[in-house]
């Protein structure tokens, strides 16, 4: 598979619930080729990797849990949608640094520490 394969099946076997960035994939399957793990072919732009015997018995020796595994346990759908809430607003508010001005970017930190406070003020309302 190539980088973006193994991110969608990654997602396919935890449900969603494990989406690595390519940022993250990429740099490990080069760890992994460096040590002998994997290899990697390229084809028509694309870099696909596959196991080599040692990376097989390495993955497959007894003990050794599947890496998505631990993702598998039902996941709250409201943990899910605040994780997503808390994305966007992230891209939000990079937006705003980037192409806001003076005036928007000092609304926006206001804005912040708004809801930063909002958010505290709902945990101390308890369960």
């Amino acid at each position: 598979m190539h980088g973006y394969e193994m991110i969608s099946e990654l997602g396919r076997r935890t449900a969603g619930n494990w989406r690595p960035s390519p940022g993250s994939v990429y740099p490990i399957l080069q760890s992994l080729e460096d040590e002998g793990l994997v290899t990697g072919e390229s084809d028509g732009g694309k870099r696909s990797y596959s196991l080599t015997g040692t990376g097989r018995e390495q993955a497959t020796a007894p003990g050794t849990p599947s890496p998505w595994e631990q993702f598998q346990t039902p996941v709250d759908p409201v943990d899910t949608l605040l994780r997503e809430a808390a994305g966007h607003l992230v891209g939000a508010v990079n937006q705003a640094l980037i192409s806001g001005t003076a005036d928007q970017k000092a609304r926006t930190v206001e804005l912040l520490a708004q809801a930063r406070r909002a958010v505290y003020a709902v945990l101390a309302d308890g369960p």
